[in-house]
């Protein structure tokens, strides 16, 4: 999808096909997005597994730590069961539908820079179109 857009905005006869510096930046975009958008989604967003990290030992249980029962572990703060994944993640911020994955500590800096790099490239294909003479029409 991402690169459908960008051949659609730089090919002949656009604005920023008829300059080739414009569309090299767009190109750039959208690599950005693509690979930014493989970073999150093949990223671990913080699954906690029994006995590894984000998990608290039953015996030194603090006030601040929670029990999920449908992972049958103590987890610490921030920590929540995801419903569609099946799983607690870590520093849990939402559950992706468009990728298909919970978002949570191990890849939110990878979605935060997605993100970013989308909007920017949005930002600049508008600020192009505007800036940018159209096509010429003939007056007869």
């Amino acid at each position: 999808m991402i690169l459908a857009v960008v051949y659609a905005f730089t090919k002949d006869g656009t604005p920023m096909g008829r300059h080739p510096i414009f569309g090299a930046v767009f190109h750039w975009f959208g690599a950005m997005c693509t690979v930014l958008l493989w970073l999150t989604a093949l990223s671990n967003p913080g699954i906690v597994v029994r006995g590894g990290p984000g998990t608290v030992d039953p015996e030194a249980v603090d006030a601040d730590d929670i029990y999920c029962d449908i992972c049958d572990i103590w987890v610490g703060p921030r920590t929540h069961h995801c419903r569609d994944c099946g799983v607690c993640i870590e520093k849990h911020d939402h559950h992706c539908v468009w990728m298909g994955k919970c978002i949570g500590k191990g890849n939110m800096k990878a979605f935060v820079w997605f993100n970013t790099s989308w909007v920017c490239a949005f930002i600049y294909m508008f600020a192009c179109l505007a800036l940018l003479p159209g096509p010429h029409k003939k007056v007869h």
